[in-house]
């Protein structure tokens, strides 16, 4: 948020007993320009960006601009600060997989939860931001936050 005075200045003539008198104000205006973001689109569980699981490696742009935290049972990580949080979701091609996280985030995580956005049930939390795990069905899709 940034503010910024703009300063305006104008003079009110008025005739006191007769003479004339000049008041002159210079008016601070402060103005705020708010720079608000759309929160992505990928922002809930219920709107999570499908992925392409493939055999090598497939890179998805994303961004946690705007995005918020979604509070669900059995979330791992921090329990406090920046936790916020956005969506994918892809269909298993084998029993493992590898998930990376790149970009410029202080803590990158990740956790994999079964595809049910009314209560996921976590199966995997990563300790990095890159992780291989296991455990996976092939053909059942899960969920990425």
């Amino acid at each position: 948020m940034e503010t910024k005075c703009r300063y305006s200045t104008f003079t009110v003539s008025k005739n006191l007993d007769k003479t004339m008198t000049k008041l002159t104000f210079t008016l601070c205006l402060l103005v705020t320009a708010l720079i608000s973001y759309a929160q992505p689109a990928n922002n809930l569980c219920g709107s999570a960006i499908t992925l392409t699981s493939q055999s090598s490696c497939s890179a998805t742009a994303g961004t946690l601009v705007a995005s918020t935290y979604t509070a669900v049972t059995g979330a791992c990580g921090a329990s406090s600060g920046n936790r916020n949080d956005v969506w994918y979701r892809f269909t298993a091609q084998a029993t493992q997989a590898t998930i990376t996280v790149n970009g410029a985030l202080t803590a990158p995580r990740f956790q994999v939860y079964t595809d049910n956005c009314g209560g996921p049930t976590s199966i995997f939390c990563s300790g990095g931001g890159s992780a291989a795990f296991s455990g996976l069905t092939a053909g059942t899709t899960y969920l990425v936050r």
